[in-house]
């Protein structure tokens, strides 16, 4: 009987170690994230496999947030925050948002080069100073498709940005008299 006592306190402990390590290591995590606030309430963070997050509130245990694609709230171990990749959109002057645009196969590229170029000089948005990048992403059956890099500041999700940016681009690429598309 007493070693049937003991091996049901031995599991217990156990148990309790188990549950309690997880506590300890949110909390240490949560109080680290709090210290150097790498990110607070309000700024849009990318974490890898997750994807890209509002947050909402850094508790000392989980941090709250919102995906900005689909809305739908998340609540994330602070300890887990801290072992995988986290990009704080918030806490840089710019960064670059891109969007790809298929072409025709015998389209002019330095004409396509100037027009692009030209319209993301006209972009009210995007930052002054950094220049625009331009490069073909591959070649498909019948055309070939073009990416453009324009720098931002973080005031929107990413999401966002690129979908202005292609809208932006289409609407210029016409007004210049390109046909987008690879089988146009």
């Amino acid at each position: 009987m007493e070693v049937f006592a003991s091996i049901i306190a031995a599991v217990a402990i156990s148990a309790f170690t188990f549950i309690l390590e997880d506590v300890i290591r949110n909390f240490a995590a949560g109080l680290f994230i709090k210290k150097e606030k790498r990110f607070v309430a309000g700024n849009i963070i990318s974490v890898e496999g997750i994807g890209e997050l509002q947050i909402i509130e850094v508790g000392m245990m989980s941090t709250l947030a919102v995906d900005t694609q689909n809305g739908l709230y998340t609540a994330i171990n602070n300890s887990d925050l801290l072992k995988t990749t986290v990009r704080n959109y918030s806490r840089t002057e710019w960064y670059y948002v891109s969007a790809e645009i298929a072409m025709p196969g015998n389209t002019d590229m330095p004409a396509l080069e100037g027009a692009l170029l030209g319209i993301a000089d006209e972009l009210e948005w995007a930052v002054f100073g950094r220049e625009p990048k331009i490069e073909i992403v591959r070649f498909e059956e019948g055309g070939l498709v073009v990416d453009i890099k324009v720098a931002v500041k973080p005031t929107r999700p990413r999401h966002e940005w690129e979908s202005m940016l292609r809208k932006a681009l289409q609407r210029g690429l016409l007004s210049a008299g390109f046909s987008t598309g690879a089988n146009s």
